[in-house]
């Protein structure tokens, strides 16, 4: 009985030991331009983990493999959101639409 759990125990830490991390990294990108954006958020709302991009607009996040739902935000532009199921590690480019159009503002005097 001992050898049985001591075999299971030495099973389970020879699979945590082991366990893979999957990568989703890719730029984040104005969609008209293609200008890369420094300093977009990066977010996965299940693992709570997130990221920027750098100065070359490049993010990368490394997660646990199973879903992940990705949110990417950056002031002035509309959000981005997908639903994945990593696997594997995903290259994935993210573009961004302004969202900042105003109504005119008419100054009298």
């Amino acid at each position: 009985m001992k050898a049985y759990l001591l075999v299971m125990m030495i099973g389970w830490l020879t699979m945590q030991a082991h366990a893979q991390k999957v990568t989703i990294s890719g730029y984040v990108a104005d969609s008209a331009s293609g200008e890369k954006l420094i300093g977009a958020n990066v977010y996965d709302a299940l693992s709570l983990k997130g990221t920027t991009t750098n100065s070359y607009g490049f993010y990368s996040l490394t997660l646990d493999p199973g879903d992940v739902d990705l949110t990417v935000s950056y002031i002035g532009y509309g959000s981005y959101s997908k639903k994945i199921s990593l696997e594997q590690d995903v290259f994935l480019n993210i573009p961004l639409s302004l969202d900042n159009v105003l109504t005119e503002v008419v100054v009298s005097g």
